[in-house]
């Protein structure tokens, strides 16, 4: 029985430790096909050692060794030295078992109690999260219903959209790294009436920093895991205030964004369903030896090329038909583009020039980074035409980047002129009446939600110090103020 629930244990390991990012819809082909793996292993082994209590113990050891490398790799991350270790280990053992001629039976009694036990934990654990996250839409639906019928019409309120292009670069960087003119894009919103900040900097460098930032509206001063970070982007202040204020929220749950869904949402415009079962995969992948053959594999993720681009058409299309609604609304959108991987060219067809990677610098595609960036530029300026139309009450629009590109993030330690290119962000503003006098060129995402909740809602909350924090993936809650001196001095 063993083998069969530790090939299962391997598949509920790897969701309990995604289930945040996981919808359970995607699980069952995982499962079947790691029983149906098992069941091999454990025949082609049977022919071989001619005893099910040993076939059934190597076949359980190889679940658990393959898919421990993942895990043993986060913490050396040297395939060089991992791989003949665990190679080894794999020859040693199954040399073992084929050797002894002791009864296997107490080790098969222990590790079938082991085996379930496992299971029971991992599917505990995700039956325990899912069913509070079912619990809690719940809650948040009957408290909508109520919050509902005190309502008696819409207020004369402008809905809120918050739209994230990620890594969208700011005018100067393109200008001046990659030898690009955007100001087509510049002067288009400028004419509809869009305030830039010609000057902003995103106050983090990493995409999860950046949005609890900016949606709650202040800096990680005593940040310590991702957990902590994940907690605080699902909590956030902007959506709560809001919520507070009679808005209702629409949340865009898109292919790799920062949250997939919200417990305050009243509705979830899901364009990243397709997707789940190839994360999935992606994540058993990450967990297996077959991440070092990486360059090998490449070629076999053009579904996730295929993914990727639907999700990213999906949020286009759906952003442009928001309905009406008898309450006001913000509208939350992360869209994971231009940032890599690399999957339009400028005119929208498939880019199959650049290998899906996992690692590296998934950055280092000068001219595709360019093309992607230019034809999410042009969605963009379809869109934004799309939602100014439909409106009846002049929205507002918050339209930025979470940070900058990253063509030379292959620097080690990074230098100022990286730095620089990280944090300039794209950021952009439509407001309800002109207040470019309030406005400022340098303003910040971490000051976009209060500037808005001061001059419209009365809030009193200020202005804080606009200030740019880099740190790396490697260790991302060790920040350095981008305004230090290695900064200045590209300045």
């Amino acid at each position: 029985m063993h083998p069969l629930l530790f090939s299962l244990q391997s598949v509920l390991f790897v969701f309990a430790i995604n289930k945040d990012k996981l919808e359970l819809s995607s699980l069952p082909y995982p499962l079947l096909a790691a029983a149906g793996i098992a069941f091999l292993l454990f025949s082609l082994s049977l022919l071989i050692l001619k005893s099910r209590y040993k076939s059934a113990i190597l076949t359980s050891f190889s679940f658990v060794l393959f898919f421990s490398y993942g895990r043993f790799y986060e913490l050396w991350q040297n395939h060089y030295f991992l791989w003949p270790i665990m190679t080894f280990s794999w020859i040693v053992v199954s040399v073992w078992i084929w050797r002894c001629q002791k009864s296997l039976l107490k080790i098969t009694r222990y590790l079938n109690a082991l085996a379930l036990l496992l299971v029971v934990i991992s599917a505990s654990e995700i039956s325990v999260f899912k069913f509070k996250k079912v619990m809690e839409e719940r809650e948040r639906r009957e408290l909508t219903q109520i919050e509902l019928k005190r309502e008696s019409n819409r207020e004369e309120r402008p809905n809120i959209y918050y739209i994230i292009l990620d890594g969208y670069a700011r005018a100067d960087t393109l200008r001046n790294i990659y030898h690009y003119d955007n100001s087509s894009f510049i002067t288009f919103l400028k004419n509809r009436g869009f305030y830039i900040a010609e000057k902003s900097q995103s106050n983090y460098a990493i995409t999860s920093l950046s949005i609890a930032s900016s949606l709650n509206m202040k800096y990680h001063d005593h940040l310590q895991n991702f957990s902590e970070l994940y907690e605080m982007i699902e909590e956030n202040k902007v959506v709560r205030f809001l919520k507070n204020h009679g808005y209702s929220y629409t949340h865009f749950n898109t292919v790799n964004g920062v949250l997939r869904s919200s417990r305050y949402e009243d509705r979830n415009v899901s364009c990243s369903d397709d997707h789940d079962l190839y994360r999935f995969l992606l994540f058993m992948y990450r967990m297996s030896p077959f991440i070092i053959f990486e360059h090998l594999f490449s070629p076999s993720f053009d579904f996730m090329r295929r993914g990727i681009r639907k999700s990213v058409l999906c949020t286009f299309s759906e952003l442009g038909k928001i309905p009406y609604l008898e309450r006001p609304q913000f509208v939350f959108v992360h869209l994971v583009s231009p940032h890599p991987p690399f999957v339009f060219d400028r005119d929208g067809r498939m880019n199959s020039n650049v290998k899906f990677r996992l690692k590296g610098n998934v950055w280092d595609h000068r001219e595709d980074y360019l093309d992607q960036l230019i034809y999410i530029t042009k969605k963009t300026m379809i869109v934004i035409d799309e939602i100014l139309k439909r409106e009846k009450v002049r929205p507002i629009i918050i339209l930025q980047s979470d940070h900058g590109p990253a063509i030379r993030s292959d620097r080690e330690p990074p230098d100022a002129l990286f730095i620089q290119e990280r944090m300039r962000n794209f950021n952009a503003y439509y407001l309800p009446e002109s207040l470019e006098k309030l406005l400022y060129p340098s303003i910040s995402p971490v000051n976009s939600f209060r500037f808005v909740f001061d001059h419209y809602f009365g809030a009193k909350r200020g202005l804080l110090k606009d200030e740019a924090y880099f740190s790396r993936y490697a260790s991302p809650f060790v920040f350095q103020l981008a305004s230090d001196p290695l900064y200045r001095r590209s300045k």
